[in-house]
């Protein structure tokens, strides 16, 4: 419960914020890794296109009409296009190297689960389960925005996982850019 309608809307903006920062910051180290052995190109192309889409997340939340409870899933629809598109860079990687190769350098299984469970996360919040189908039943614990917010939450743990996997992969073997 918030004291005003306008903190509440900012605190909302904030929290969208903060899910826009985790997926862009989780991507950075996803495309360093995945094209370690590549002209820097690579790497700038994707950032920058990962960071103009992470800006117009941004600056679309804090856009009056975009508050509107209709456009739940528009809302939803806007950041799972930013996370789809975070997978560009591991399809190109795995066309070019193969899925083996870039399931070592980008961890691409632990991505994939973590992708499953934003997308899950955000089909709840989008269509309200469960408070939809079962009224003041989730009102205090297990809502459709709590559990986005617990999906994003393990969906980070398990990225975490790519990541370090990753890391290990490129810092531990001296071949890591042999094809």
């Amino acid at each position: 419960m918030n004291h005003s309608q306008q903190m509440d809307t900012y605190g909302a903006q904030l929290d969208f914020q903060g899910v826009i920062l985790l997926m862009w910051g989780a991507t950075i180290p996803l495309v360093y890794y995945g094209f370690y052995c590549d002209t820097a190109i690579h790497r700038y192309s994707y950032w920058a296109l990962l960071s103009l889409l992470a800006v117009a997340c941004s600056v679309s939340t804090f856009q009056p009409h975009f508050r509107d409870p209709f456009l739940r899933p528009v809302r939803a629809a806007t950041f799972g296009s930013l996370a789809v598109v975070t997978m560009v860079p591991v399809v190109h990687g795995a066309t070019v190297y193969g899925w083996q190769v870039q399931n070592q350098r980008m961890g691409i299984t632990w991505v994939l689960i973590t992708l499953m469970l934003n997308v899950l996360g955000a089909t709840a919040y989008a269509i309200k389960f469960p408070e939809r189908w079962f009224n003041k039943t989730f009102d205090l614990f297990g809502a459709s925005h709590q559990l986005f917010h617990m999906m994003v939450v393990l969906a980070a743990l398990v990225y975490s996982k790519a990541i370090l996997q990753a890391f290990d992969f490129a810092h531990a073997y001296d071949h890591t850019c042999n094809r």
